[in-house]
């Protein structure tokens, strides 16, 4: 199968008032390889997504590892720290690209703070937890 899917989770009210979490899910075929499938259900969730948060489309500026791939180039003399404001995704981009730098025992103890606000926050949840 070389189809890619993407779901979409919503929390509509009920009769009484309370929510319960709805699925929808898509499949993106039109290609001939799982990874351009991948890639078109990528587009789709990133427009959704942007549209659902009124944020204006980005094309080609955000897209999965881009955050990894720009801490990879960072000259990290020239920051003090990273701070990410999102969900553990951006998370374990940036400290995945810290760790793929050839000086990754030097770049691991670049300071990191976090600001949990993903579209589940589950992080928010896990980081209020334990703190």
């Amino acid at each position: 199968d070389t189809a890619a899917y993407f779901c979409i989770y919503t929390y509509p009210r009920g009769r009484r008032g309370g929510r319960r979490r709805a699925t929808r899910t898509f499949r993106a075929d039109g290609a001939t390889t799982y990874e351009e499938n991948r890639a078109e259900a990528q587009r789709w969730a990133t427009a959704l997504t942007c549209l659902l948060r009124g944020v204006p489309l980005s094309g080609d500026q955000e897209r999965q590892n881009h955050a990894r791939e720009l801490v990879q180039g960072l000259s990290l003399s020239e920051w003090e720290g990273i701070v990410t404001v999102s969900g553990d995704g951006l998370l374990y981009e940036v400290l995945n690209g810290l760790l793929d730098r050839p000086d990754w025992e030097d770049a691991v103890r670049m300071p990191i703070g976090v600001l949990p606000c993903g579209s589940g926050n589950a992080l928010a949840g896990a980081v209020n937890h334990h703190g």
